[in-house]
């Protein structure tokens, strides 16, 4: 009797073993059917910040006034403009001369080639996210025509939209948490040029409203913008050179070491500005104060109120290096070069100490020649001696 009883614990210990087991394989099963519906390779390109960033300047990376995309949807501080957002889909109804029938059916055409451009998890059902879509896209092509036509702005605009949310809405926009593919937009905007023949195209659009940043001019209609895939993807073209004045990159294009730019002034080296307006464009010609010096020479400018290297440092915090393009490999092996050279040294040195105003100048100069004319009285009172002691010879 005892051992059927043990052999029947026994059975229903087995049983509860093979039951905890399939529910555990249920559950990576699971995981790994998440894992390949949400990550799918070389479709991302909307990411968030990553923590060891994101902690350094918090605000830096975190939409003020406005919620693009999901990242930060739902946030209560957004819910005013989200509330305008339905106005302007309204409007943008109106002047696409569409319905909203017309408008669902183009988002969620695209919903699964737009959530495959986020690299995180969005916990939002396909009709919440569909919707956020619409309203957020609709907005920005609303607005972006609004601040291209000022004429259409309305009293509810100006009461709604004040001159320090349209500041700080232009910053939002290009924030990476804070985006929407730019495929969707130049999709929903296309329905605008349909009525609207007059209308320049989207990608135009967008760079006029981010013109401020485009410090080279660089025209919409340039291949360099084709495949644009959001704002920050835009603001990073117009910051490149021109196409085939840098070299691919390279992993041998390392370098040892560089000096500051004050070290580099000490040896001689000139800075000047640069009459390229591309923040990339940097070129070497021979002939805690870097921040000071390079603003004297108007190649930064200085908003910190000091001059101490703060600014400086900061630019290098937490980014991560891997490679080095050749041009600017070969930009910083020619300076070290003409570091380490003493003739640079050493004319950089007496220029510093003999020339460098006009008062030393002049005392070198008087110095020079007091040296020449005690030289040349020496050696005439040499050559006056000479004789005489021939003589007595």
């Amino acid at each position: 009797m005892g051992q059927s009883y043990g052999t029947y614990f026994q059975r229903n210990d087995q049983n509860a073993s093979a039951d905890q087991e399939e529910h555990l394989v249920i559950r990576i099963t699971q995981l790994l059917e998440n894992s390949r519906h949400h990550y799918l390779p070389g479709e991302c390109c909307i990411y968030k910040v990553p923590y060891h960033l994101h902690k350094l300047n918090e605000e830096a990376y975190t939409p003020q006034v406005i919620s693009i995309g999901p990242f930060h949807h739902g946030k209560k501080k957004f819910q005013i403009l989200e509330k305008y957002k339905v106005r302007y889909l309204d409007d943008f109804m109106r002047r696409a001369e569409t319905n909203l029938e017309n408008l669902v059916r183009i988002v969620k055409g695209s919903e699964a080639a737009i959530h495959q451009c986020y690299a995180e998890t969005i916990e939002l059902d396909s009709d919440e996210f569909v919707t956020m879509i619409l309203l957020d896209a609709a907005f920005i092509i609303e607005y972006f025509l609004r601040d291209m036509f000022p004429m259409q702005w309305t009293d509810e605009d100006r009461t709604v939209i004040k001159p320090w949310i349209t500041a700080r809405m232009q910053l939002d926009f290009l924030l990476l948490e804070n985006q929407l593919p730019f495929f969707i937009l130049n999709d929903l905007y296309q329905l605008v040029l349909v009525t609207h023949s007059l209308y320049r195209p989207f990608t135009e659009v967008a760079s006029r409203y981010f013109g401020f940043l485009n410090t080279q001019n660089k025209s919409s209609d340039s291949y360099e913008f084709n495949g644009i895939i959001h704002f920050v993807d835009l603001i990073r073209i117009f910051y490149l050179p021109p196409p085939g004045t840098l070299s691919e990159r390279r992993s041998d294009s390392k370098v040892e070491k560089i000096y500051c730019a004050t070290q580099l002034a000490e040896a001689g080296l000139t800075f000047k500005k640069s009459e390229s307006q591309c923040y990339l464009d940097l070129k070497y010609h021979e002939g805690g104060k870097d921040v000071a010096l390079l603003a004297e020479k108007n190649i930064l400018v200085n908003g910190m109120g000091d001059d101490n290297a703060t600014f400086i440092n900061n630019l290098g915090t937490n980014v991560q290096y891997s490679s080095m393009n050749p041009e600017y490999c070969r930009l910083c092996r020619d300076i070290v070069e003409f570091h380490d050279s003493n003739w640079n040294r050493w004319k950089a040195i007496l220029k510093r100490d003999h020339f460098s105003t006009p008062w030393r100048v002049v005392a070198t100069i008087a110095a020079i020649l007091l040296l020449a004319f005690t030289l040349t009285q020496a050696v005439c009172s040499i050559i006056s001696v000479l004789p005489s002691k021939r003589r007595n010879l």
